[in-house]
């Protein structure tokens, strides 16, 4: 399963403050502007204007047991 993860800016999305956003099931896409949108099956998910983010990761969930050392995107 693919989860998108986007460090951003600190804000608050209504779970308290926070650096960092999670999107299970998405994919994303970065437009001319440098916007970032994420898209699931159903559509746009979620978008973040150029300057408001810092990285964006896309890899699969993995459970700490699994034994994984590094992260894949």
């Amino acid at each position: 399963m693919d989860t998108t993860v986007i460090t951003v800016e600190s804000a608050d999305y209504g779970v308290g403050e926070t650096d960092r956003v999670t999107f299970v099931g998405s994919k994303y896409v970065i437009d001319e502007r440098g916007d970032l949108h994420v898209h699931n099956q159903t559509g746009n998910v979620g978008s973040f204007p150029h300057g408001s983010w810092r990285a964006v990761l896309r890899g699969m969930i993995a459970k700490q047991a699994a034994g994984l050392t590094s992260v894949t995107a």
